[in-house]
């Protein structure tokens, strides 16, 4: 789906600059990880990345705030923290040299076992 919204994307700069602006999309990892993408950008070869909180930590750790399990309740909760961090995180983002475009999500972190855990170890 994301893929597909970003080719749509890219149609319309080309259009709309006569072929002057292109998006080129390295979709499935091709470009690497989230910290290759981080690194990419810093040194110029690329000029924008769709990153998680694992890509936003390498720049500031304040992002790994979004990143702890059971961390918020609902959507609405995630969305109230978000609306009141973002200037502040905006700020630090560029303050490293990057600028927020768009802040979106990709659902909740699940936690897996192949045994049952009844309650968080005590040791």
């Amino acid at each position: 789906m994301w893929h597909k919204a970003l080719k749509d994307l890219g149609n319309e700069w080309t259009q709309a600059t006569a072929g002057r602006a292109q998006l080129r999309i390295y979709p499935g990892g091709v470009s690497g990880d989230d910290p290759d993408m981080v690194r990419k950008m810093r040194i110029g070869q690329l000029q924008a990345g769709a990153l998680t909180t694992a890509g936003l930590a390498t720049i500031d750790p304040a992002f790994e705030l979004f990143s702890v399990p059971l961390f918020f309740a609902s959507y609405e909760e995630y969305r109230f923290v978000l609306e009141r961090m973002a200037p502040l995180l905006r700020r630090r983002l560029e303050d490293q040299g990057f600028v927020a475009l768009h802040w979106g999500t990709a659902g909740w972190v699940h936690l897996f076992s192949k045994v049952p855990v009844r309650q968080p170890s005590r040791t």
